[in-house]
């Protein structure tokens, strides 16, 4: 009796584990949470009626030769906590702009304020440029990856309390 005992306490922590930390858990792709996070990305969106969007799923899902770039234009102390995999920084981007003529440009942020008002300018620059809607707060609540320079993470800087909108298996910084 006493091992059955151990073994379901040992499930239950095992599940609870598995739960936490898996890189893809449905369950925790709230449609609520959606909800909120495109309320707050049209608040601004009509500021920027020239600037195209993307969503994370098209992100993710583009042709691997494609010449694509990610810019995270969110401040350096943002983007130690973490990051979408393969994306440069807008520093890195605006050292090395003449480089990337021709790619497909996607810019991101937390929600999608801060990417848009890049893309509008370098967009004037004759780049084609895209703002992926929702930021890094859509890009986690697809379920895709984010990384930091040790690896994957859970941890995402929000910005803010009102931005704190991530699964619960991740961790807010603001």
């Amino acid at each position: 009796m006493k091992s059955y005992s151990v073994l379901i306490l040992f499930l239950i922590f095992a599940l609870g584990f598995m739960t936490r930390y898996s890189f893809s858990d449905p369950i925790e792709l709230n449609s609520q949470t959606n909800q909120k996070i495109e309320k707050l990305y049209s608040e601004f969106q009509h500021l920027f009626p020239a600037i195209q969007t993307i969503n994370a799923d098209e992100v993710n899902k583009r042709n691997p030769v494609e010449k694509a770039v990610i810019v995270d234009v969110r401040t350096p102390a943002e983007r130690k906590v973490s990051f979408i995999p393969g994306s440069i920084s807008q520093t890195e981007f605006e050292k090395n702009n003449t480089k990337y003529k021709g790619f497909k440009i996607i810019a991101y942020c937390t929600i999608g304020y801060r990417s848009a008002q890049f893309a509008q300018t370098i967009t004037t620059l004759g780049f084609e440029v895209y703002n992926l809607k929702g930021g890094i707060l859509s890009w986690v609540n697809s379920g895709l990856p984010i990384v930091d320079a040790n690896g994957p993470t859970r941890k995402v800087h929000v910005y803010g309390r009102k931005w704190n909108l991530i699964p619960k298996s991740y961790e807010a910084i603001w």
